[in-house]
């Protein structure tokens, strides 16, 4: 019995307990809002470019041009990551007026003699084509190799003049299997220059 009356006591003090609270509380601010955000990255695909010497063609004398030996260099690509499916690089060549490199050396001691760029089955590149400067090569193991060409070329009029040359070959890189033209749409952009000047 003195059980039960001291459970009762203990309801009672909690009932009035809750009826205070709710007679001295008031609602200040109802239905607050709190925003959680966050956001998920997606990893994008990388790949090393490999350095890229100057391309130093051989020496060879003015009448033995037609007869000169193309010389091969290579843009490798390594360690390929987070690419998914997107397995292919592609190179972009910059387009030029001409289809040859020309020299871009000034003064006496240069020659009028152009170069011809190949691809790896030594057909000629025109670089003065959109359609025929890019290549692409399927991501294997993480790598992706391309191999192009250079050679002498004589000019299209006029006498092979003696001197030195130098030229630049500019490109852009993708990870992708389309090419974009504007670069900050692609997920990333590796320009790279042969600089022969350096040699």
């Amino acid at each position: 019995m003195k059980k039960s009356l001291f459970s009762l006591l203990i309801l009672s003090t909690i009932s009035l307990s809750n009826q205070a609270i709710a007679e001295n509380s008031y609602l200040i601010q109802g239905n607050e809002t709190i925003s959680i955000q966050g956001n998920v990255i997606k990893r994008a695909p990388v790949c090393d470019l490999e350095n890229i010497g100057p391309v130093v063609l051989d020496n060879i004398y003015d009448d033995e041009i037609e007869h000169s030996v193309a010389k091969e260099f290579k843009i490798r690509f390594s360690n390929c990551t987070n690419f998914d499916d997107l397995n292919e690089i592609s190179i972009k060549l910059q387009r030029q007026e001409s289809n040859e490199l020309k020299n871009t050396l000034r003064g006496e001691n240069t020659t009028n003699v152009l170069i011809q760029l190949l691809n790896e089955d030594n057909d000629p590149i025109s670089l003065n084509q959109e359609n025929d400067i890019t290549f692409k090569k399927n991501i294997v193991d993480g790598d992706a190799e391309f191999i192009l060409k250079a050679n002498y070329k004589a000019p299209t009029s006029g006498e092979i003049k003696a001197g030195q040359f130098a030229s630049n070959l500019v490109f852009d890189a993708y990870i992708n299997n389309n090419i974009i033209e504007n670069a900050e749409e692609v997920i990333e952009d590796d320009r790279e220059e042969i600089d022969n000047n350096d040699a």
